[in-house]
């Protein structure tokens, strides 16, 4: 995908993982409820990972574990640091039409936002993210459309449940 996309051939969650982010994120979402207010620029309906003890822990090993080296591995040419990546916010995101649920993040040679995605927008405007790299990890499959459109690409890139989307965080989607 040019190089400055990248989608895994392979998923990066587990079901079984997918199925407890999600029974985690509905049990916050009863007891909470959605946050609305988090981002500025492109307002969010989701769930800050740093508010889910098993989410948080998922993320913080398999950034280690697979993300990390993943992302160090397809865009080396691009990060100034080559030994770690550190995020800024992680969250889960909700889409509403079809209920979908993400995980997304934003990689500055430093990890600068994760996003997941799940009663919310039904889209984002087009918008850039103020990060060295972002990723997206849909958590679902059961709904239609769907998927990040790049304005270079002139189309959406629409990954599978789990697999990992990552792409450079300057470019317009």
């Amino acid at each position: 995908l040019g190089g400055r996309v990248f989608l895994s051939s392979q998923p990066v969650i587990a079901e079984q993982d997918c199925v407890a982010l999600l029974l985690e994120a509905d049990q916050a979402v009863l007891s909470k409820g959605w946050t609305t207010q988090r981002h500025y620029a492109v307002p969010t309906t989701d769930l800050p990972l740093h508010s889910l003890p098993f989410a948080l822990a998922w993320f913080n090993s398999t950034l280690r574990d697979v993300i990390a080296p993943t992302l160090f591995q397809h865009f080396s040419h691009s990060l100034n640091c080559k030994s770690f990546l550190s995020v800024h916010d992680a969250f889960l995101v909700k889409y509403h039409h079809e209920e979908s649920v993400h995980l997304s993040s934003n990689a500055s040679e430093e990890v600068d936002e994760v996003e997941v995605v799940g009663e919310g927008q039904r889209y984002l405007p087009l918008h850039s993210d103020e990060s060295t790299l972002s990723i997206v990890i849909p958590l679902n499959d059961d709904f239609q459309g769907g998927g990040t459109y790049f304005v270079d690409l002139k189309r959406a890139v629409r990954p599978d449940k789990g697999h990992l989307l990552s792409f450079k965080g300057n470019l317009m989607h």
